[in-house]
């Protein structure tokens, strides 16, 4: 009886670490393909990085000046 519990709680722990490695294995393979879906529209779709640098520039910009009106306007009721 002992030696059945024994060889079923190997048999579930081998399972379960060929589970994780197949999950593993899994999550890797996604990771390359966002990697070179990133790298495709970077480098395609995205030609220019003058885009990304004026737009987060501009997005910054917005930010400052909405967080600047806040605090200008909380401190005209106080």
């Amino acid at each position: 009886m002992e030696l059945t519990k024994v060889l079923s709680y190997k048999f579930a722990t081998v399972s379960l670490l060929k589970l994780c490695c197949k999950l593993w294995y899994v999550f890797i393979e996604n990771m390359h393909a966002i990697t070179v879906l990133v790298k495709y529209l970077k480098s395609h779709v995205f030609s220019s990085t003058e885009y990304f640098t004026h737009y987060s520039l501009r997005h910054r910009q917005n930010v400052n000046t909405k967080w600047t009106e806040v605090k200008v306007s909380a401190n005209a009721f106080r």
